[in-house]
């Protein structure tokens, strides 16, 4: 776990409000991500709700993972492209699909597709 040594307040959308926000028609959406490739990133996400730190190699641009301790939807704060790990891949957490936006939302494994589908126009 990593964790916030200044306990500065990170300023990151964390819990998405219980209503719901009306767009107008061809109005574009504002960005929830510092990332807005098609592919995978490292995420780093904060939760103010419960002052929780996390990592995640499957962060995608405008998606959340679910806080495991409070059930918010957080957004990360900082994205990074992904590198070769030198680490031990046995020694890696499983990735939560239940807590996941891009896992639930396709209903597969987030980490197996190389981009977002594209649209049909």
């Amino acid at each position: 776990m990593v964790k916030n040594p200044s306990k500065e307040k990170i300023e990151a959308p964390v819990k998405e409000s219980k209503g719901r926000n009306k767009e107008m028609p061809g109005q574009k959406k504002k960005a929830l991500t510092p990332y807005q490739g098609k592919r995978r990133a490292f995420g780093h996400f904060y939760c103010e709700e419960c002052d929780k730190e996390w990592t995640s190699a499957n962060s995608w641009a405008n998606c959340y993972q679910i806080c495991r301790d409070c059930d918010s939807r957080v957004y990360p704060y900082k994205q990074l492209r992904l590198q070769k790990g030198e680490g031990d891949t046995k020694k890696r957490k499983p990735h939560r699909m239940d807590l996941c936006q891009r896992c639930i939302e396709t209903g597969t494994r987030c980490w197996e597709m190389v981009e977002w589908p594209r649209k049909k126009s």
